[in-house]
């Protein structure tokens, strides 16, 4: 105990606890703000899509692809108001035939029970509203018996969401070399409104990384000069604590519990303060 007090009552080792604490509280505030910036970024591309066009025997193989979430069966129509949406078959079970579910965004187009026209194809169909749902404005739920009428002699069109959004080229090229779907009818649709500021994000979030790596980088750099002055201080000493009667092991053993302890402590004090910044931040 005589030994570990006298150690933390040196002036380099407070000065490395000092060094190792700004750190670790940089790099903990950063993450923190990269985080932030991260969630805004997955909250916008969550509502991508991969789209393609391909046969009900494809689906199988579509649902075992790397990265992929979901995958959701669609047929393409037109409708007066949008000229592209996508009808889907209603998870719930809850509509009868020839009803339908839209969107809270096309409130002002249609009321409850109004007829909703589209066309498949060349052929029109109207289906009466029975409520507005969460779902995204570019689908429209039908009840499982009128998707499947509607299925006859129509191609499938697949909305595919993937795990993670960095990875979709991943999954595309999956898709490229393991499916057979229509030529040229994979594309990406954004199923949520822009977010003005995307970019802007983006860039801080790239920017927010390359400094996560430089703080990594200057942490491991300070630790390894810390260490090996703090060990050369440390036999320093070591020679006197020998003829005072300390074996060597005992000594080395005093030596590692010492850095640990330097390093436990730093860590705990940059995550206090680094805390109580953020929450002041409101990051």
């Amino acid at each position: 105990m005589l030994l570990l007090k006298s150690f933390f009552r040196a002036k380099t080792t407070r000065i490395y606890l000092i060094i190792m604490c700004l750190v670790f509280s940089l790099f903990f505030i950063v993450n923190n703000s990269r985080n932030y910036y991260s969630n805004i970024i997955d909250d916008y591309y969550e509502g991508e899509r991969i789209i393609i066009e391909a046969d009900l025997s494809e689906y199988a193989k579509i649902k075992k692809l790397p990265n992929i979430k979901k995958v959701t069966p669609a047929l393409k129509i037109q409708t007066i108001t949008w000229p592209a949406q996508y009808l889907i078959k209603d998870e719930t079970n809850q509509l009868k035939e020839n009803e339908i579910i839209i969107s809270k965004a096309h409130k002002n187009t249609y009321q409850i029970n109004d007829s909703v026209n589209f066309y498949l194809g060349n052929i029109s169909y109207s289906f009466n509203l029975k409520e507005y749902s969460t779902i995204d404005k570019h689908t429209y739920q039908i009840s499982d018996i009128d998707f499947n009428k509607l299925i006859n002699n129509q191609k499938l069109v697949y909305l595919i969401e993937v795990e993670e959004y960095q990875s979709q080229a991943i999954t595309i090229k999956a898709i490229e070399n393991n499916i057979n779907y229509l030529d040229e009818c994979i594309l990406l649709q954004n199923f949520k409104e822009q977010n003005q500021n995307l970019t802007i994000f983006e860039t801080y979030y790239n920017i927010l990384t390359i400094i996560i790596y430089i703080l990594a980088i200057a942490f491991i750099a300070i630790i390894i000069i810390a260490l090996c002055n703090i060990i050369i201080d440390e036999k320093k000493k070591n020679t006197l604590y020998f003829f005072l009667g300390y074996s060597k092991k005992c000594l080395r053993k005093q030596n590692i519990f010492k850095l640990i302890i330097l390093l436990v402590s730093a860590f705990a004090i940059s995550f206090i303060i680094s805390f109580i910044i953020i929450l002041l931040l409101g990051v």
